[in-house]
């Protein structure tokens, strides 16, 4: 959160950011401006290190550093957790989700560790409306948000079933899925990825989207 009267919360340094930028810097990740900061109760952010210049590029990502379904050669996910032909028959969010879940699972030995300790994952995810009780949704007396939440928790059942049947014994539980479907969505967007690619196409999805 890097806008105006972001500072108005009680802003405290990071825990992560120390193994974070170790990361950036292995990967190729600038940033000289900003740093990751927790807002209080706002949860985290970045906060600006010094003043910040008209027009001054505040991150540059090299590709190769982000999770990027459009660059994979091969299924990125353990048969345990997903057959190849349903990760390939699924939307390029759950792809991107199922394969988040996989590096988490290899602990500090993914690349992308320190990125996905970041990430509101099962255990540490956002207080959204999909996980709102029925009760507290119908209180809004806004009826497109209840509707949103029924139709994305229907989709992500539908995923979710489809992956576990897929994979004998997975342990994947919908609400992991949900939480990684849900961080994917709100930091990443679609590219031609494997499944387009081996058909020829060019639309629907891969994600582009690490750090």
């Amino acid at each position: 959160d890097v806008s105006p009267g972001a500072t108005a919360a009680p802003v405290r340094r990071d825990a992560q950011a120390p193994l974070f930028r170790v990361w950036m810097k292995r990967e190729g990740v600038r940033s000289a401006s900003l740093d990751l900061a927790t807002f209080g109760t706002r949860g985290r952010g970045c906060t600006a290190l010094r003043d910040i210049a008209p027009g001054e590029v505040l991150v540059s990502l090299p590709r190769a550093a982000a999770m990027d379904l459009g660059t994979l050669t091969q299924v990125p996910v353990p048969p345990a957790l997903a057959s190849a032909e349903c990760w390939l028959s699924l939307p390029w969010f759950a792809q991107l989700a199922l394969w988040v879940l996989a590096e988490e699972a290899k602990g500090p030995a993914s690349r992308w560790a320190a990125y996905i300790e970041l990430l509101p994952l099962e255990g540490r995810a956002l207080d959204t409306p999909y996980h709102w009780p029925d009760a507290d949704l119908a209180a809004l007396r806004y009826e497109p948000i209840a509707e949103g939440a029924a139709e994305q928790r229907a989709l992500f059942r539908s995923l979710h079933a489809a992956v576990v049947r897929s994979a004998a014994g997975s342990g994947l539980t919908l609400d992991a899925f949900a939480c990684a479907c849900e961080a994917v969505l709100s930091r990443a967007f679609p590219t031609a990825g494997l499944a387009e690619r081996a058909r020829g196409t060019g639309d629907g999805g891969g994600g582009g989207g690490g750090g």
